[in-house]
């Protein structure tokens, strides 16, 4: 079912609030300098307008098809990736705390802990190993992503 302009213009709204309240978390608290063009991730995760070529996660027309605990995944998710980003400028090494995109490519959740990166890993490697008829290539992948993730 199509979305109405006022259905539309709430949803901007209330993605666009998400904006703000990334800007306080981030470049908000003190020692905390906002840097002159420093990406949002509000950016990587919204296209609000539509235009051409702009790489975005989540557009309007997605937004706009979403029920309310789909919703609510996103915005956990949107703030586990504005809390990661803020530890990484601060120079905060959290034990436990990994890149919520890479964890996104393995297909685990933002909050995924070290033995659900593990089992995830080792279901995966059985799967693309080359031993196993796997493909080589996403195994190298595999492998690439999994050290950058739990390697320091």
């Amino acid at each position: 079912m199509p979305t109405t302009a006022a259905a539309r213009d709430e949803i901007k709204r209330r993605v666009r609030k998400l904006k703000q309240a990334e800007i306080r978390i981030r470049f908000g608290s003190p020692g905390v300098p906002r840097r002159p063009g420093s990406p949002l991730v509000w950016d990587a995760f919204f296209d609000l307008d539509g235009k051409p070529g702009r790489e975005a996660r989540y557009h309007l027309d997605q937004l706009a098809s979403m029920d309310r605990s789909a919703y609510a995944e996103m915005v956990g998710t949107f703030f586990w990736q504005v809390y990661f980003q803020l530890c990484r400028e601060t120079g905060r090494v959290l034990p436990g705390l990994f890149d919520p995109a890479a964890l996104a490519r393995l297909g685990l959740p933002p909050t995924a802990d070290r033995s659900a990166v593990n089992k995830r890993f080792r279901e995966l490697a059985k799967t693309l190993h080359p031993d196993t008829g796997g493909d080589a290539e996403r195994f190298i992948e595999l492998m690439e992503q999994y050290q950058a993730l739990v390697e320091p």
